[in-house]
């Protein structure tokens, strides 16, 4: 399962008149408290398509155009399973009323009946893109590339009755994101200084971007097949940003080169609405405040060239990264989990900068990287129960400060040892930390958020993949990969991550076997997770998985 339906652990004893049950697991929570397992959720059943369609066409010798279209779409149906079983051993789903024995406490019948539901998801979703660009000899070219992604297609129905009825009909909510999409305009032209040894690379471009978001939730009398009736809620809302920029590439010797850029942005967040209904069925329409932000981001770089095999990098930069239209305005529950938007925002602001040596070779390559980054404003998700809602809760704010800094560590060497065998690897270690968060609200008693470590970045993380390959034809790979314990929270109060919403530590390894036929045709088999190790991500990672693979290309 990818969810887990969970109660926290009643401290009341069970009257006679509780409904007595079996099968829960008692099991903590990832903040450590006592918790009843009772099911699963969101158990999917989901079938998949792509497709993908590229024409390119010469107008001319020096002018190219392409076409790309894309297509996906999604059928998914997904049910709960309950872990608890009546005297007479039939499963149990909870009630409108009444109270539950597990274990010799009680639980609120209608509480544990809310955690039950179905859904079903059709998604079709198409992509388009245009371009047009010059391959000119001469010193100028040009690029302009137009995208648009629809959603076209995208319902979601989901129960809200008391199972067992519920799994296949009964009250229930349809969600319609079919008019969400966005555009994208970027504009580029470049010019090389003419000569073998050129002094300055200059390009310069323009970007344009509208993402819309609209999803209006209904309510209906049968979930599975029947009409929209009222209306539940809703989210809409937009976001624009335009920007210009400009870099040079400057030969400033012939071992040294100098990348100096800028990027100016200016975004918009506009046409933001939300509605919801209350418990007791009233509406509440909420227009949002329109949001206007601007900022420049300079890049500067210096590379310089020591031999034939040496060299070194030393980059600095600033980098703006604006909220999305859904963490400014989208209210929807996928699940058991509820994601709650915030419409005050702020863009997060990136500091960072890099030191880098590296050695090349013929047959390998050895770079050391050592990083620090200052992030103002950072715009981090957090998911957690509140008191008196079934469901999770899932949100992105806004934390004051962080910083990163830390070392990297880049390995790759052809024919060791043997003629074929390539070995490949990375380790890189972040020391990433909260160094301000005026707006933390202590979840519990002296916890604080300054000088913890920031949600989903391991203190450690590395790979290392061996690949041999005796001929043309034949191709064995072993991989690894390792990641050290993150917390999900800002006050690190998730201190226990075996545990379903808990990030633990992992080493997992994957087998492949490919087999080229000719050069159209090729096979591979393989194994992901080769050990079967078992490790929570939030939600439990999949497990031991094979694979067959049959390819042509044409």
């Amino acid at each position: 399962p990818l969810t887990y339906l969970t109660v926290n652990q009643s401290a009341v004893v069970a009257g006679a008149a509780a409904t007595v049950t079996t099968g829960a697991l008692a099991n903590r929570n990832r903040s450590g408290g006592p918790i009843q397992v009772i099911g699963a959720g969101n158990l999917t059943h989901t079938v998949q398509d792509t497709a993908k369609l590229k024409l390119a066409y010469d107008v001319s010798p020096s002018l190219t155009t392409a076409y790309t279209l894309g297509y996906w779409q999604n059928a998914a149906a997904a049910a709960s399973q309950s872990y608890l079983s009546t005297s007479g051993g039939a499963p149990y789903f909870g009630s409108a009323n009444g109270s539950v024995n597990i274990g010799g406490n009680a639980f609120g019948a209608s509480t544990i009946g809310s955690l039950f539901s179905s859904n079903t998801v059709d998604q079709k979703h198409w992509m388009q893109a245009l371009s047009l660009k010059t391959k000119n000899a001469g010193p100028w070219n040009w690029e302009a590339i137009v995208t648009d992604f629809s959603f076209g297609k995208d319902i979601t129905r989901t129960s809200t009755g008391l199972y067992p009825a519920a799994l296949t009909s009964g009250a229930g909510r349809i969600s319609d994101a079919g008019d969400t999409g966005w555009r994208t305009l970027d504009l580029k032209g470049s010019w090389l200084q003419p000569g073998t040894a050129w002094q300055h690379n200059v390009t310069f471009g323009a970007h344009l971007d509208q993402y819309q978001l609209a999803n209006p939730t209904y309510n209906t009398a049968d979930w599975a097949s029947g009409g929209e009736g009222t209306l539940f809620s809703n989210s809409r809302g937009k976001s624009r940003t335009q920007a210009l920029w400009a870099q040079d590439v400057w030969r400033l010797a012939p071992g040294l080169v100098a990348t100096i850029g800028g990027r100016y942005e200016s975004w918009r967040a506009f046409d933001g609405f939300n509605f919801s209904t209350a418990a007791n069925g009233a509406g509440f329409p909420v227009s949002q405040p329109e949001v206007t932000k601007s900022g420049f981001s300079p890049r500067l770089s210096l590379a310089w060239q020591a031999s034939n095999q040496w060299s070194a990098t030393g980059s600095f930069g600033k980098a703006l990264r604006f909220p999305t239209v859904g963490e400014l305005y989208q209210n929807v529950q996928t699940g058991t989990t509820f994601t709650q938007a915030n419409p005050f925002l702020k863009p997060e602001s990136v500091l960072a900068g890099e030191l880098a040596m590296e050695r090349n070779t013929a047959d390998g390559k050895l770079r050391v990287s050592l990083f620090e980054e200052h992030v103002s404003d950072a715009l981090i998700s957090q998911t957690s129960t509140i008191a008196g809602i079934a469901t999770p809760v899932s949100f992105v704010q806004n934390v004051d400060k962080t910083r990163q800094r830390g070392i990297e560590l880049v390995a790759q060497q052809q024919n060791v040892m043997i003629r074929g065998l390539e070995l490949t690897g990375s380790a890189t270690y972040v020391d990433a930390r909260i160094t301000g968060n005026s707006s933390y609200v202590p979840t519990a008693p002296g916890a604080t958020s300054v000088g913890k470590r920031t949600p989903y970045v391991p203190a450690w993380r590395a790979t290392a993949v061996a690949t041999y390959r005796p001929d043309d034809h034949w191709a064995y790979t072993l991989a690894g990969r390792y990641s050290s314990r993150m917390y999900a929270t800002v006050d690190n109060t998730d201190i226990n991550p075996a545990t379903y919403q808990g990030f633990e530590d992992y080493f997992v390894a994957d087998a492949r076997v490919q087999y080229r036929f000719d050069r159209q045709w090729s096979g591979a088999l393989g194994i992901d997770n080769l050990a079967n190790r078992k490790y929570f991500l939030f939600h439990p990672f999949p497990e031991r998985t094979l694979y067959a693979e049959l390819k042509y290309h044409f």
